[in-house]
């Protein structure tokens, strides 16, 4: 049977826009106008870890953050944790991370997976909010995130113990508290100091010894039986550039380990630094040990491998690589086949949409406060706010007298 050309061109045209009104979430793609409905939708490709990695030995899964690539625009969407499994295989989506703010006063990105703690299932993030780097537990099924460290640019350093229900901590000093804290903690009522002003860049424990690397490149041990001691009572173990640029530090009932952009490196607990092994070479973002023998690290190259600790030659897997093709996401906060779908409002910010529930005819979220309401009443922090002493739905209530200075409202009670 022959068509004629422009019938040919016709049919070829009705199954291109077959083919874009069936694509949406979750669908395969390789650019983002595949996906029907773009910018509301796009193709998810190349994901960009963020730094972290966690680590579920009952599930098998290595865990860790990222958020997709659009084909044309760079970041796109929510950023997400995810998880591929100890033994390789395909990632997954685990769940959405709904704390990002892309603009305005209440700028918030998450930086990192700080810490992820299997037996309490407890996801420790790190977030910039407004420049500010401060660290909390999120809870997927609320999309809450509950601070619990604001750090002031102080590094933090934190060794978690589940078995325990204890951490030791460092900040211009090493502390422990009693319990591991899911909000602000009560210092004054559980901590405990033992060693005053030291800055450490790694911490970790085993049985009463702490283990530790600094900025300077010492790597010391002390006691948890140390009570307010000097640091100079830290003994010195070795010394190592590696540990100026330090990206991870744990140990073994035997070895610490420690990761930089140069690789993985092993030595003894007693600090023997001649026998000092280099396990593998790549340039290392994050680690996590196992129980069993082994470190799961992600690379600045954006994969997830795995190395054995046993054996003179450790043998090195790649777990994930991110890939350039996808599948076809929601922008934030869009639903549906085709992601066409807001139940709430509408943002733009960079060509991107964000959808929004509304709470009170107000956006639960916002950008800059011309999106909150009448001026100057309203006011935006991250989410809706009425100007300072304004109450009531339209912010327009002043229990006081109101007066005006340079266009704004001043409530006074």
């Amino acid at each position: 049977m022959k068509f004629s050309k422009s019938l040919l061109c016709s049919l070829l045209l009705l199954s291109t826009c077959l083919l874009s009104s069936t694509l949406g979430a979750d669908q395969q793609c390789s650019d983002d106008y595949q996906c029907g409905n773009f910018p509301q939708a796009a193709c998810a490709g190349k994901l960009n870890l963020i730094p972290g990695i966690g680590l579920n030995e009952q599930t098998g899964k290595v865990l860790i953050a990222g958020k997709y690539n659009s084909t044309h625009q760079g970041p796109f969407g929510y950023p997400y944790i995810l998880s591929v499994p100890i033994g390789g295989g395909s990632i997954q989506k685990e769940y959405p991370i709904k704390v990002e703010i892309p603009a305005g006063s209440g700028y918030t990105s998450v930086d990192e997976l700080f810490a992820y703690l299997p037996v309490k299932n407890l996801m420790y993030l790190r977030l910039n909010k407004g420049g500010s780097p401060v660290i909390g537990v999120y809870d997927s099924n609320t999309a809450n995130f509950s601070q619990v460290w604001n750090i002031f640019n102080t590094p933090l350093e934190i060794a978690f113990n589940e078995q325990k229900n204890q951490i030791i901590y460092s900040a211009y000093g090493i502390y422990r508290l009693n319990y591991i804290p899911t909000s602000k903690p009560d210092y004054q009522d559980t901590q405990q100091v033992y060693y005053q002003s030291q800055l450490p860049n790694g911490l970790s424990n085993q049985g009463e010894d702490l283990y530790m690397s600094t900025y300077s490149g010492n790597f010391y041990k002390g006691l948890t039986t140390c009570n307010a001691c000097p640091e100079t009572d830290l003994k010195l173990l070795f010394s190592d550039p590696e540990g100026k640029s330090i990206t991870g530090f744990t140990t073994s009932p035997t070895h610490m380990y420690y990761s930089s952009p140069n690789g993985i490196f092993e030595v003894p607990l007693a600090g023997n630094i001649s026998m000092k092994r280099a396990l593998v070479s790549d340039n290392v973002v994050a680690m996590v040990i196992s129980s069993n023998g082994f470190i799961y690290y992600t690379t600045a190259a954006g994969e997830v491998k795995s190395v054995s600790l046993a054996g003179n030659h450790p043998q090195v897997v790649t777990l994930y690589t991110s890939s350039v093709g996808g599948t076809c996401q929601c922008a934030v906060g869009f639903t549906g086949d085709k992601c066409q779908t807001c139940q709430g409002t509408i943002l733009w910010n960079d060509g991107y949409p964000y959808c929004y529930p509304l709470v009170d005819n107000k956006p639960s979220t916002c950008f800059y406060s011309y999106q909150c309401g009448e001026q100057p009443y309203n006011v935006c922090a991250g989410s809706c706010i009425c100007a300072s002493n304004f109450t009531g739905p339209d912010c327009k209530t002043c229990a006081g007298t109101v007066e005006w200075s340079n266009g704004n409202a001043i409530c006074k009670l």
